[in-house]
Formats: C-alpha cells, structure tokens, sequence
C-alpha cells in the first residue's frame, strides 16, 4: 500500500488528480447514472481499500526501472456522476461527501469503515465535488452550505466543484446560469473541472467550454477569476489508425485549434488521463503496447506544446480505467493492473517526447499540486 506519511525522494513524487470512490451502499441505493451492462466491472464497490490495492501493485518488470518508479503522495477525489442535472442527484452529491468527511475523521481516529482503512483514507487530499451548475450561484451557494453542515466537515478538503457536461445537450454550459455559477466560484476560490467527449458527442462540446470560460472571466478581476481543468484531454479520438495518420486526421486538427485556443487563458489546465478508455479493440490487437503508446503520443505531445508542461495534470481516471477495452489485457504483464499499467505507459510517453526528469515530476506531482492549492 501507497505510504503518504513518509515521502522517498529518490522516486518520482505522484499525485492521482483523478479518482472516483464508492462504497457497496451507494452501488445498491441506484443513485449512479451510468451504471448499465457495459459498466459491469466497475458496478461493485470501488472505494479506498480497492484503490490502494490497484495503487499498490507493481511487477518485477515495473519495479525494475528506477525511472518508472513512484511515490505515491495521494489522490484527489472527483464526483461520480449521480442523475446530472436532478436535485436527486445534487442530494446524493452531498452523501457521498458526507461519506468522504467520515472516512476521513475516522482515519484520523484510527478507525476503519465501509471501504476504507485509515491508512488508505489518508491518501485522500481533495475533493472536486458535484456541482449544481446550470441552477445558477443562489443554488450554488445553498449547495456549499448543505457540504458545510455536513458531519466533520473540513474545508481545506473542498478544492471545487464538477459538472459533468459529456451528456447534456448544445447550450448547456452557455445559460445565463452556468455562468453566474462558474463567477460565484471564483469569489470562493474554489475551481471547476470541465468533463467533455469531443469524440463521442464532438468538438463542438469543447467550443462551448471555450466560450463558457470566457464569459465566467468577463468583468471578473484576476484574483477572483475561476481556474478550469479539462479533464481526460476532452477524450479525444483515441481510435485512429494507424497513428501515422493522427496529426493530418480532421478531428486531431479540430481538437488541436480548439486546446489552442484555450491555452491562450492562464487559468486553464488540462488533465492527461482516461486516454486507455478512448482506445479501440483494433489499437489493441493491433499495436499491442508499443502501438497504443504511438496513438496516445501524438496528443500528449500537443497538449505539453500547447499549454506548457505545468498546466498538464496527471490522473488515473480509476476505476474507470478498468473498462479499457479488454484486448489490453493482451499486452499488460503478470500482476499488473490497469491503474499501474497506464502510469508506466504515461511515464514512457512522456520520456519519448523528450520530458525532463524534472519536467516528468511537474506532470505526476506538482503541476496538481498546484491546481489544487495543496501544500
């Protein structure tokens, strides 16, 4: 298991920016959305105890390489995705931050509960919670409200709020509403995680993410400006081949201006992760390892060129992660699992593109750090 508490600074320093947790008890009370037969591995409890076994584990192979090796300094904690857009689903986001404040209490105590032992609640630093974005920042205000009367609530915990946009219709992001709600988080000093599918749903999505920030900082004084992180790289088409053909490929240029554009704002990051789960069966048999390495490449490359290396966040994306298609278990060596096989691929791509140890350490740990005012 991971072992915050004692930090090795012969090894590379990481933070997972991107983790969903659950216990049994929510699976069963039916409260997640996008629970259906194609999420099966994951429709059972994922929570602290399953993580910290996922994050833990290493082959011979992985342990081997000095320069794939870890530190792991903990994980930021993102929404699960409860009936977006129903006060249901806003209710059930204040449980499952009661449930995250309770774990973390008793880990302090010593305590073990559902899910969790308090070696593996420590490992939790931030919590991007759910978001009623497009009510407007009234309901926003009564929602941070209900966290704070949460049992053992703590604030320095509450980084910011989600809203998962991936599955709303065209204008979503752009209401007079969703607006006031991304200003009223920049007077809290709390950011935003913007999740959209430029493959699945297309570009559009990202566009209208553009345009939305732009009109939460009109008028708005810098100190007070929302800070944004586009998370999962706005999925792009992770299904291109061969990956030759990528960077000449339509949508490649289209995601290209649109990450462009976005990298003209300073209050904009983006997060490297959920790459695995964009990829086809075809890349897979393909490729094997070394040809899903060559379709990631391309993106993570203009990501960094883009927006500079301290605004790309690592995330693991778990357990998500786990519905990756399953020809990548073709290639995955003995005793890995899907958590540990993306960060060793992350590590390789980021060497093959000429990042700096230095460089390669803000991408795993500091650049998150940052994102997410952790000290």
């Amino acid at each position: 298991m991971p072992n915050i508490d004692e930090p090795n600074s012969s090894l590379t320093p990481l933070l997972d920016g991107h983790v969903h947790l659950y216990p049994q008890s929510h699976v069963d009370a039916g409260v997640f959305a996008w629970q259906n037969d194609e999420s099966a591995k994951i429709n059972v409890q994922h929570s602290f105890t399953e993580y910290a076994m996922d994050a833990s584990t290493r082959t011979p192979e992985y342990k081997s390489e000095p320069e794939a090796k870890y530190d792991h300094r903990g994980f930021i904690f993102v929404e699960v995705g409860r009936q977006n857009g129903e006060q249901r689903g806003y209710d059930q986001g204040v449980s499952e931050f009661a449930y995250l404040c309770e774990a973390l209490r008793n880990a302090e105590s010593g305590i073990a509960g559902e899910g969790y032992e308090p070696s593996s609640a420590k490992m939790l630093r931030g919590i991007m919670a759910l978001a009623p974005a497009p009510v407007g920042s009234s309901a926003m205000e009564e929602h941070l409200q209900k966290l704070a009367s949460v049992p053992h609530f703590n604030p320095t915990f509450l980084k910011g709020f989600r809203y998962n946009l991936q599955d709303e219709p065209t204008g979503t992001a752009l209401t007079q509403g969703f607006i006031d709600s991304m200003k009223f988080l920049g007077t809290k000093g709390l950011r935003f995680e913007i999740n959209v599918n430029t493959h699945g749903a297309g570009i559009w999505q990202l566009q209208e993410a553009r345009e939305m920030i732009i009109r939460a900082h009109d008028g708005v004084e810098d100190a007070k400006k929302t800070t944004f992180i586009i998370d999962h790289m706005a999925k792009p088409d992770l299904t291109i081949w061969p990956p030759e053909e990528i960077e000449t490929h339509s949508h490649f240029l289209a995601w290209q201006g649109e990450v462009m554009r976005l990298a003209e704002n300073p209050y904009v990051y983006i997060k490297l992760s959920a790459l695995l789960t964009e990829t086809s069966a075809e890349v897979h048999t393909k490729g094997g390892r070394e040809g899903v390495m060559k379709c990631v490449e391309p993106w993570v490359r203009a990501a960094i060129t883009l927006l500079g290396v301290r605004r790309v966040v690592f995330g693991s994306d778990w357990p998500v992660v786990k519905l990756a298609p399953e020809e990548m278990r073709g290639w995955m060596k003995e005793g890995e699992t899907e958590w540990s096989a993306w960060v060793k691929l992350v590590h390789e791509v980021l060497r093959n593109i000429g990042l700096s140890k230095e460089d390669i350490e803000c991408v795993f740990y500091r650049n998150g750090m940052d994102f997410y005012g952790l000290s």
